[in-house]
């Protein structure tokens, strides 16, 4: 099952000048544009944090009609309009999500969680009235019941057994009160999911190594004691000598695993 802001004008202005308005955020807005850069890569230097408020409003707008335009139609459903059209809606909220999800994840701030938090029960509602839709998952599970006389490829086998096993497990075969049910549960489950990460977050990004004696250093690299040594020098708390320097550590990979080594005596030769 696919899950992976338009701002208000100030009231009195001109018709004419709040469409022109809105013609220059669609534009200066880079998730309304297509990405013009190598492999179709985010322009970063481009994004800022006001543009993902109304790509997400607008991502879902015209999720919400791709999937209405889905659900309602008057032809006999195919793989065509059914799910591969369904597998192809909501291309603007992925382009978004995937962008400001990753950003969360990694450089996080108050900003940020703020508006996470804001969009959560938006886009809990969003993805439930999808996966409950009764219509679409009527005309999803039609093509499924005749896959076999369907003559699909192996890739497009999967994709329709992929949805239609993603509706199933979503919830649409339940009855309208378990549905009622499983909306809260998600809601639930989204704001802890969002708090969870949040916690694991701001933990990691408080952690500090303290090491002052230079044999506790052995077998790390000499660039790595370097840069650690060198961040030591611009902390000074107020207790100790030291003020802590938030998110500017030097940074240990070691699979999984993140070390912040902060070097509190750093006067040896390197």
């Amino acid at each position: 099952m696919k899950k992976t802001f338009l701002y208000l004008l100030v009231a009195g202005m001109a018709f004419t000048a709040c469409d022109g308005k809105k013609s220059e955020q669609k534009t200066d807005n880079p998730f309304f544009a297509e990405y013009n850069t190598p492999y179709q890569t985010p322009p970063f230097d481009l994004i800022k944090f006001e543009h993902f408020e109304p790509a997400f409003m607008k991502g879902m707008e015209e999720g919400r009609a791709e999937i209405e335009a889905i659900a309602n139609s008057k032809e006999a459903p195919t793989f065509e309009n059914t799910i591969l059209a369904y597998e192809k809606s909501g291309a603007l909220l992925d382009k978004v999500g995937n962008v400001f999800y990753n950003i969360k994840g990694s450089e996080n701030n108050d900003s940020i969680a703020a508006l996470a938090k804001r969009l959560s029960p938006i886009t809990t509602k969003y993805y439930g009235d999808i996966s409950l839709n009764e219509n679409l998952f009527k005309r999803i599970k039609a093509i499924y019941e005749q896959k076999d006389q369907l003559e699909l490829s192996v890739e497009e086998q999967t994709m329709l057994d992929k949805i239609y096993k993603g509706f199933v497990r979503g919830g649409a075969n339940l009855p309208a009160d378990k549905k009622d049910q499983l909306r809260k549960i998600d809601e639930e489950l989204s704001s802890l999911t969002l708090q969870f990460g949040e916690n694991v977050l701001n933990e990691t990004n408080n952690f500090e190594l303290v090491i002052d004696n230079e044999k506790d250093l052995a077998g790390l690299p000499a660039g790595v004691v370097a840069a650690a040594a060198e961040t030591a020098k611009l902390l000074v708390r107020k207790e100790n000598g030291f003020s802590q320097l938030k998110n500017q550590a030097c940074y240990l990979s070691c699979s999984m695993l993140i070390i912040v080594i902060f070097v509190r005596n750093c006067t040896w030769d390197m």
